[in-house]
């Protein structure tokens, strides 16, 4: 293995265990020596590398919202179903993600709003795109506002993997993750098959909801 190869694979290593780090004790809670510990590295060279803490945690932060995104919005959608599906199974193989974002959340860290503000941007943008492919195809109505649907089936995500898959709420009310999805999809994809108000449509069509000044939905 050459300098780079070392290079980059020490990188990683690094990488990963900021991610657990950062997502048990958060941005404040985390030290670089803990870091430094758990990637097997000395904690010069998480500076060398990284340069400070912040920069290792936007780093962290941008990678894991990077994989996220190619993990929820392959080229193609086949169906309404397949985008839902895909959204959440995304958000279920990191739960560490999850942990950092409402670890950031309740921070309120100035480098976390502004790493998932840029972030957001893109994604719903994306996300958007494939809602587009649907209503081209027929299957969403075509007077459904793209934008505000991507916000809504994230939203679907996000709660899903917030509350279902972390506190079980499945079991308690005896829901297969199956029909859990099924109902997801009727939630979802039915409402954007109605036929909604014009006017209203048209005032919200083209909204731009990746300013608003709310929790983020990711």
């Amino acid at each position: 293995m050459g300098d780079g190869d070392r290079m980059a694979d020490t990188r990683q290593k690094i990488l990963a265990a900021a991610g657990k780090q950062f997502a048990t004790c958060g941005f404040r809670g985390t030290t670089t020596r803990g870091i430094a510990s758990k990637a097997g590295v000395n904690e010069g060279t998480i500076f060398k590398i990284f340069r400070s803490k912040r920069r290792l945690y936007r780093e962290c932060l941008e990678q894991k919202l990077r994989d996220l995104e190619a993990r929820s919005l392959p080229a193609q959608v086949k169906s309404p179903r397949d985008l839902i599906r895909q959204v959440i199974e995304a958000r279920e193989q990191d739960p560490v993600l999850m942990r950092l974002i409402l670890f950031g959340m309740l921070e309120a860290f100035p480098e976390f709003i502004k790493v998932l503000q840029d972030w957001r941007k893109e994604y719903y943008g994306r996300l958007s795109s494939a809602i587009e492919q649907q209503k081209n195809q027929g299957t969403i109505a075509d007077d459904v506002p793209a934008m505000m649907a991507a916000v809504t089936l994230t939203g679907i995500g996000f709660w899903h993997c917030l509350f279902v898959e972390s506190f079980n709420i499945g079991d308690e009310v005896n829901v297969s993750r199956s029909d859990l999805m099924d109902f997801y999809n009727r939630l979802w994809y039915r409402g954007l098959s109605a036929n909604l108000p014009k006017a209203r449509m048209r005032n919200s069509a083209h909204a731009d909801v990746t300013h608003l000044n709310m929790a983020p939905l990711v």
